[in-house]
């Protein structure tokens, strides 16, 4: 977080946690200008290009998935969870600009 916060490029818009205490800690302490416990109000804010997803396991595909439906860039910061079916699907998502469709970035940085 605090690169981004030194980009003079870079706007923080929302941030999105489980519980208000904790969205209003990292709201006030990143310079957030919306602190919100559901996801929707990043994911529908126009103003809101990119989306980085650090939830638990559970969350972070579907979270991404929608993020990529609203025509968000992704920068998720877990492991996808590929399966024996193949990937979660993110088909018929909107782009917002169609010389800049959403796109997503997910780290695999092993912990062991």
């Amino acid at each position: 977080m605090p690169a981004l916060k030194k980009a003079s490029n870079v706007a923080l818009t929302t941030v999105v946690t489980s519980t208000g205490v904790s969205a209003g800690h990292a709201g006030e302490k990143n310079g957030f200008a919306v602190i919100a416990t559901d996801p929707a109000a990043a994911l529908s804010d126009p103003d809101t290009d990119t989306v980085i997803v650090a939830t638990r396991h559970d969350t972070h595909a579907s979270l991404t998935a929608s993020a990529l439906r609203a025509g968000k860039h992704v920068f998720c910061e877990k492991r996808w969870p590929w399966t024996r079916k193949g990937s979660p699907t993110c088909s018929q998502r909107p782009t917002r600009r169609p010389e800049c469709s959403p796109s997503a970035s997910i780290d695999v940085a092993p912990r062991y």
